[in-house]
């Protein structure tokens, strides 16, 4: 029995682009959604919209690096947040 290839999702991909972008493992920005939810649910959400209306993974990057989000949080686990200044 043959079956079909698995074919990843186009929105994922996107989405790991992004992260690779910004030098954060992928699967970590997915536990920090599954984990804590706030601020990375509604990052993905952004992220998921911005790659319906035709952004590059690589624009959509360069917005996130300059916002006030602390991104580097992801790395160690702990819950996205925005910089305070």
């Amino acid at each position: 029995m043959k079956t079909a290839p698995i074919v990843p999702d186009r929105f994922s991909v996107f989405e790991a682009t992004v992260f690779n972008y910004l030098l954060i493992n992928p699967q970590l920005f997915d536990t920090c959604v599954q984990k804590h939810g706030g601020y990375a649910l509604l990052l993905r959400i952004w992220i998921e919209e911005k790659y319906t209306n035709g952004s590059t993974a690589i624009e959509v990057a360069e917005m996130i690096k300059q916002s006030k989000l602390c991104i580097e949080s992801i790395k160690v686990g702990n819950p996205l947040s925005m910089s305070v200044q």
